[in-house]
């Protein structure tokens, strides 16, 4: 794995944005993937990280990127109940109806979770609440 990927990854999980920036100015591929197939923004997303997630987007990330098991950023972020994220994914445009290979939909994950916010944020950007 190029050194400027594995970079990304930990400036993003570590909500480390001037970081997450200079390493996409170096060329750092934005959607480049773990082992487990989660990216940059998978990280931001579920730490919570608002500045990181609005930068790795703004970057021009894959807003639906999925992961091997544990579906898109948006799964996350509804699943560790970080509302904000949720927000700004969404403002993304991020697919509120995805089925990840092994979670569900974002919905579910909230439901799982307890999240009734979320729950309403998602209801309200129009996911199917009978999926």
């Amino acid at each position: 794995e190029d050194g400027r990927h594995g970079a990304l990854i930990n400036a993003a999980s570590e909500g480390q944005t001037p970081r997450v920036k200079h390493l996409l100015h170096l060329g750092a591929e934005i959607d480049h993937a773990d082992e487990y197939g989660l990216t940059a923004l998978h990280h931001a997303a579920l730490s919570g990280f608002h500045d990181t997630v609005c930068a790795i987007l703004e970057a021009g990330a894959d807003v639906n990127a999925e992961s091997l098991e544990r579906g898109t950023p948006l799964h996350l972020a509804a699943l560790k109940g970080r509302s904000h994220v949720v927000r700004l994914l969404l403002e993304a445009r991020a697919d509120v109806s995805r089925q990840g290979r092994m979670v569900g939909t974002p919905l579910h994950c909230a439901c799982y979770a307890g999240e009734l916010d979320i729950v309403d944020d998602l209801s309200q950007a129009g996911a199917n609440v009978v999926a």
